[in-house]
């Protein structure tokens, strides 16, 4: 199905103060899916109740009470509200009421964990509050709140940032220690839980940090650097290559050899020849 504009389906610009505020309160029955749309102008959703599953630019994410979630102009998306009670703080900002402009599209992300969203709850309700009155005062404090908005967003994201860089420094440590022990335990059946509790990381956590970290699976690490192993003892031992096999945890010689030929392009045999 084509997206719309949202904007113009539902009557196009933009409040009194280049902003539209409100307080969205539903019970659907079923999963809602008002189509797939974009906006002209920034969306911002501040979520009090209930669940909605997001899916933009091929990536799913589902916001529950107490997310935030952004989306850049012109950027097409859709959403399925979940069943029951769904209340949220929805906002519509032409990007040039902003004074303190949002990150870049590339640092500005679909869904922000708020750590202190009761903060974020008070703006949008002090916002919402004056964007519906229209003396000479209301456009100067919609403003200040934006700005204060903008401010707390960017100190999140700066946090979210800098935890998110700790933690890689912690993980690519961790993953050090373990791609250490792997070589030290070649000849040995090293389980994926060992390995994982070594890390102090549930086996799935784990995983997937190793991959991210050494770029090939858990599995994949240990199998490669027993083939490294395995090559270095073909070229500097007279061991047979079964024995080489049954010393790096192989009991079957013909998998291993099958194992080192996928990794090398070559028999064990022929790279002991060409030693």
């Amino acid at each position: 199905m084509k997206a719309f504009n949202w904007d113009r389906e539902h009557g196009g610009e933009v409040g009194y103060h280049g902003l539209l505020a409100r307080v969205v309160d539903r019970t659907y029955d079923t999963v809602f899916n008002p189509g797939k749309h974009f906006h002209e102008s920034f969306e911002l959703i501040y979520v009090m109740e209930g669940s909605s599953r997001i899916v933009m630019e091929g990536e799913e994410f589902t916001a529950k009470a107490g997310d935030l979630v952004l989306f850049r102009p012109e950027v097409v998306h859709d959403e399925y509200i979940q069943p029951g009670p769904f209340r949220i703080m929805w906002l519509l900002v032409d990007p040039g009421q902003l004074a303190v402009p949002l990150p870049d599209a590339k640092d500005l992300p679909v869904l922000v964990n708020l750590d202190f969203p009761d903060r974020f709850r008070t703006l949008f309700e002090q916002i919402v509050a004056e964007n519906e009155r229209t003396d000479r005062w209301s456009k100067m404090l919609v403003g200040s709140y934006l700005i204060q908005f903008t401010v707390l967003l960017q100190r999140a994201l700066e946090r979210r940032h800098e935890e998110a860089e700790n933690e890689g420094d912690i993980n690519a440590t961790r993953i050090g220690n373990v791609m250490m022990l792997i070589n030290t335990k070649l000849d040995s059946d090293i389980s994926l839980k060992e390995l994982a509790s070594s890390a102090f990381m549930s086996e799935s956590h784990f995983s997937h940090v190793f991959k991210d970290v050494a770029g090939v699976s858990p599995k994949r690490y240990v199998i490669r650097k027993r083939m490294e192993r395995a090559r270095e003892l073909l070229q500097t031992s007279g061991k047979a290559v079964s024995q080489i096999a049954v010393d790096l945890g192989y009991d079957n010689p013909k998998y291993f050899s099958r194992l080192f030929k996928k990794e090398f392009g070559v028999t064990p045999g022929a790279c002991r020849k060409s030693a």
